[in-house]
């Protein structure tokens, strides 16, 4: 998902209705790109909340994130490479401290000012070496899943004319896909960079942060749940069915942001929805707001008007 922005933080998803076949036998997967059928089953999003898994999302995050204009006028025409300083500048150690995720201390007393340069020198190398470990781990991480055998109730209502919505205004249910877990900063960086020679020196932290990993969705003043705009046309037809109220079977997720930083009490890693399923339809609900590989028919003004039924869906992984 090479175009995402980071700066997307909402949840008001503008989604394409299409079909989608489970059969992807006469379909090859090159370059990364899966096909829906292939995509992994998981229950909920806790196999994600590793501190390596998050670290891996915010590099790759870091690695996507389009230079601004006046980044590229600093690279234009010079050897600095702006996007290996935007990463250094959230992952680097020294004599005192490490920033991996979050900023932990490090215990150098035990060293003179003879012995600290070499020893600083010998945190870098090990350091250096972690990190690529997370880098090549993560390229193998399950970032787009399939949740399946879901029962979570939605209804419908016009949105206008030629455009119609489905609602989730009791969230409770898709919370319960969301997983936290608390953890001292100085034994999640430990576990992230899996480094003896770093973690011996590593000082305790004395409270706990709390890293979650939920699913994104609106939420402001005046609406707080799942909101869906898409083909009124269908929905209609639906709706006339099971008089507008439905069940979403299934869910399409992948994942899209970690925070970073001077972590103090949260951590939050973000899911988007790509693709959902309702029980009264055996079409899918599809996005290519978060997806550079997709068939869907042409879009005008941010709603997806789809003209065919028999579309398949594929999304394309991380490098």
């Amino acid at each position: 998902m090479k175009r995402l922005v980071l700066g997307v933080l909402t949840f008001s998803l503008i989604l394409g209705l299409s079909g989608c076949s489970d059969d992807n036998s006469s379909d090859e997967i090159n370059n990364g790109v899966k096909k829906y059928s292939e995509l992994p089953i998981k229950k909920d999003l806790s196999y994600f909340e590793t501190p390596q898994n998050i670290a891996g999302n915010i590099m790759s995050r870091l690695n996507q994130m389009p230079l601004s204009s006046y980044e590229k006028g600093l690279e234009f025409g010079s050897n600095r490479n702006i996007r290996e300083e935007r990463f250094h500048k959230v992952f680097n150690i020294d004599k005192y401290s490490v920033n991996a995720v979050g900023n932990v201390q490090i215990n150098s007393k035990g060293f003179n000012e003879f012995e600290i340069d070499d020893f600083e020198k010998k945190l870098k190398e090990e350091f250096a070496k972690s990190i690529q470990h997370i880098r090549d781990r993560y390229k193998k991480i399950d970032k787009h899943i399939r949740i399946i055998n879901l029962n979570i109730p939605v209804k419908y209502s016009k949105y206008s004319k030629t455009v119609a919505s489905i609602e989730i205004t009791n969230i409770a249910l898709l919370k319960k896909l969301n997983y936290s877990k608390a953890m001292l900063l100085s034994n999640f960086v430990k576990e992230e960079l899996n480094n003896k020679y770093i973690s011996q020196y590593i000082v305790p932290s004395t409270k706990k942060t709390n890293f979650k990993t939920i699913i994104d969705y609106e939420d402001d003043s005046y609406y707080d749940g799942f909101k869906i705009k898409a083909d009124a046309k269908v929905l209609n037809e639906l709706g006339k069915a099971n008089k507008g109220q439905d069940i979403i079977t299934e869910l399409t997720l992948h994942v899209f942001y970690s925070q970073y930083g001077n972590i103090s009490t949260n951590e939050e890693t973000k899911f988007v929805v790509t693709s959902f399923k309702l029980k009264s339809s055996d079409k899918r609900f599809i996005t290519n707001k978060y997806i550079n590989s997709i068939d869907t028919a042409q879009s005008f003004d941010n709603t997806y008007f789809i003209e065919s039924d028999d579309a398949d869906m594929s999304m394309k992984e991380d490098d």
